[in-house]
Order: structure tokens, then C-alpha cells, then sequence
């Protein structure tokens, strides 16, 4: 009988200030001694990025139609690593479906692992003035043997710790500990024994951290009380507000809205549909090409009304996350008697378990140094170019967000807001 394969994979998106410890994470907010730095990508690698892009809405898409109308969270790059780490060892149909899923179907391991271990270290040294930390560990229950090759890939590409051990009823309470170092103390009871005990034969874990402070930030005093439009009708939540130069698009389906953080490595583009649109209507529309086309017509605005909510939440996929990979194509991965991971051990296994857990919170914090700010960021693109009328993003009903890296459009984090007192 083949034994069971675990993917866990879990992020925290800590922004603004408000974080899961007290202190600062060694950030330096002094951007002036942190400029920004771009990430130098290979010209197939800057196309292997819109092919995870299309990965990363596909799967948000199909996880979110499955979850209805709730608010959601999840990591792309988090779970793309760790199944990337899977399809290194897998062959055959396995393989093939898993690359295809990934949108690597045309590209070689050996090119994603090249494009994973270029972006890793870019995103690792973007901006100083954030932080981000990225984690990969295998467990491997010591009465199975890993094949020497696939834990050399695992520790030169992904920097994966690579842990045997004799797995028993303690071995989720150490992975629950790898999880709560590995985000901040974040996420802490992520797996429970009945999930990783002595009958598992192996584990692979993903974990990404994050947190920044806004380039530009938000005023407390300025905040406000207001209704915010649910699915199950108003409540009321705080609202941040600002009247200022911004980046901003709109079309005749939906506002972009571009906030950066630090030194501008990292952004967050929020999108709120039109008033005769649902949330779902419009990104049912989107794929990580038709992004890109939206995001590259973000411009600067020179008179702009921000309404943002204050939010902030824990999230969890388990069940739905292998239904949308299974909707996206990953079949074989999961099937006992067709899963082919024989470069991982020459035991028969298959995935049993695939989990995501995601943390995340956004207040009105800002960096301490302004020495960039929205402002210097028009000056630097010739000054605002935008709409003489007023650019109102009032996001007072649900609304959908990226985090992504600036120079790559790399998705780190996406999400749904369709209520934030929730």
C-alpha cells in the first residue's frame, strides 16, 4: 500500500506595523541608506513570472469559488515553492501535470529551479526597510529512505532544512514550533496530530514572512466610522482616509488602486469593481496576463480620495485547497495508485494532505523616514500626469488585493475583503 506525502505551506503578511512580537524585526526604516534594489531576471525567467501569475490567479479563483463569499488569504509563491520542491521529485504523468499546473509545462525542472533560487534571492535583498524571510524544511520519518539527489536539490535550490527524525505523536508539535519561528510567531498551532503522526512517511513546509511599513502613511486622526457594503448587508467598520497625489486606473469594470511600501520594492494594488459589478464578476475576467496589461496603465493621479478599511485576519485551507488543485488539473499527485514520486524514495507514495495557513494585518503605520513617499515617487516618474478630476477609491464594499515585488510583478500575497470586521 503506498504511504501518504504532506504539503504544508503556510504565510504571514504582517504590514504596517502591527505584528505578532512587539518589537521592530530588525528593521531599519531609514531609507536613505536602503535605495532601491531590482531584481535582475534572465529574459525567460521575467516570462516564467507571468506563467506563475497565471498560476496564482487561476488557483485564487478556483479556491475562492469553493469558499463563496467569505473573506480569503493565501500565498501563490508559498504554495507554488512547495509544490515546485514536489514536482522535483516526481516523473511521468505526475510530473507533467504538476509543471503544467505551475504554468512551467514549456520550461525544464531544471529552468524552475534556476528561476526560484534568482527570485528567492532578490526578493531576500530588495528592500531593507521590510522584511521578509522565506522557509522550506522536508521531514522525513526515519524508517524511509530520501533519495541523497532530491535532498541535495532541496537544500542547494530551496534552502530547505532537511529534517529525519522518528515521527510519533510529538512530531506535529515540533513542526507546529518550525512554524511559529518561521513567521513571527504568527502561526502557531498549524498541524495537530492526527494530521502529522507516525504513520506519516514525509512532510514538506513552505513558510513566507512578511512585513512593511507604507512609503506614504495613513493618519490615525484622520481616520473615520462608516458603513462597509457585505454580502449579507452593511456594518460598520474604521476606515483609514487620505487625500493625496496617488497611482492610480480605472475601466469600466473596476478602479486599481497602487500603495507602495518602504522603498518601493514592494506594493500592494488594490482593485474595487464598479458599482454595477460584483467582486467575482470581475476577476473571473483576470488572469495574470490581463494584470499585467492593468497594471502597466497604472499612472499617477494628481488628485486623489482614499478610503481604505482596517483589517485583519487568520486563515486556513485544507480541503478546498486540494479540490482547486485537483479543478486545476493536479490528479495523479493525489491518486494512490497513480501517484509516480519515485525521485523522492523508491517507496510508493502520494499526497494525503496539502494545507495553507495564512495571517495578516493592515493599520494606518507608516515608516518613520519620508525620505520616499508617494510624492517623491511622482516627482520621479515627471510629476503627476493623471486626471484633472478627482480619483476616488473608496473601498466601502468588497475588494481584492495583490502584494507583488515592483520590479518583477512577482505575486507574493493575494486577497478578498468582503467584510473587514470579520
Amino acid at each position: 500500500m503506498k504511504k501518504t506525502l504532506t504539503i504544508l505551506g503556510m504565510s504571514a503578511l504582517i504590514l504596517l506595523g502591527t505584528a505578532c512580537n512587539s518589537d521592530d524585526d530588525g528593521i531599519d526604516n531609514d531609507i536613505s541608506n536602503n535605495p532601491y534594489k531590482k531584481i535582475e531576471l534572465t529574459r525567460t525567467e521575467q516570462e516564467m513570472v507571468g506563467a506563475n501569475n497565471d498560476f496564482a490567479f487561476n488557483f485564487f479563483n478556483q479556491l475562492s469559488s469553493l469558499e463563496g463569499e467569505k473573506n480569503m488569504m493565501v500565498s501563490p509563491l508559498s504554495l507554488a515553492q512547495a509544490l515546485s520542491m514536489l514536482a522535483n521529485g516526481a516523473d511521468g504523468n505526475t510530473k507533467k501535470e504538476l509543471m503544467n499546473v505551475l504554468g512551467f509545462g514549456a520550461y525544464s525542472v531544471e529552468e524552475m529551479n534556476a528561476y526560484y533560487m534568482n527570485l528567492n534571492k532578490g526578493l531576500l535583498s530588495a528592500d531593507k526597510t521590510s522584511k521578509i524571510s522565506l522557509a522550506n524544511s522536508f521531514w522525513v520519518n526515519n524508517r524511509y529512505k530520501a533519495k541523497s539527489d532530491y535532498k541535495k536539490v532541496l537544500k542547494n535550490i530551496y534552502n530547505a532544512e532537511v529534517k529525519e527524525l522518528a515521527f510519533n505523536n510529538k512530531t506535529y508539535k515540533q513542526i507546529n514550533q518550525w512554524a511559529e519561528r518561521n513567521t513571527n510567531g504568527c502561526i502557531k498551532e498549524f498541524v495537530s496530530e492526527n494530521e502529522i503522526n507516525s504513520e506519516t512517511v514525509m512532510a514538506l513546509l513552505n513558510a513566507i514572512y512578511f512585513k512593511a511599513f507604507w512609503a506614504s502613511e495613513f493618519i490615525e486622526n484622520d481616520n473615520l466610522r462608516s458603513d462597509f457594503t457585505t454580502p449579507d448587508g452593511d456594518v460598520d467598520v474604521e476606515y483609514m482616509t487620505k487625500n493625496t497625489i496617488a497611482f492610480g486606473y480605472k475601466d469600466e469594470n473596476c478602479k486599481l488602486l497602487r500603495l507602495y511600501y518602504g522603498n518601493k520594492a514592494f506594493n500592494m494594488v488594490l482593485l474595487l469593481p464598479n458599482e454595477d459589478k460584483t467582486l467575482d464578476q470581475v476577476l473571473q475576467g483576470i488572469n495574470g496576463e490581463k494584470w499585467q496589461e492593468m497594471t502597466n496603465q497604472i499612472t499617477v493621479l494628481k488628485n486623489a480620495e482614499i478610503q481604505l478599511p482596517k483589517f485583519k485576519g487568520k486563515y486556513s485551507y485544507k480541503e478546498n485547497l486540494k479540490q482547486a488543485l485537483k479543478n486545476m488539473g493536479i490528479i495523479d499527485a493525489f491518486s494512490q495508485s497513480d501517484a509516480n514520486f519515485s525521485k523522492i524514495m523508491d517507496n510508493p507514495i502520494f499526497v494525503n494532505l496539502i494545507k495553507q495557513n495564512t495571517s495578516m494585518a493592515i493599520d494606518e503605520k507608516g515608516t518613520e523616514a519620508s525620505a520616499v513617499t508617494i510624492d517623491d515617487g511622482a516627482a520621479s516618474l515627471g510629476g503627476a500626469v493623471g486626471w484633472e478630476e478627482i480619483f476616488e477609491f473608496k473601498a466601502t464594499r468588497p475588494f481584492f488585493y495583490i502584494i507583488e515585488e515592483s520590479s518583477t510583478d512577482a505575486i507574493l500575497f493575494m486577497g478578498k475583503v468582503t467584510n473587514p470586521n470579520e
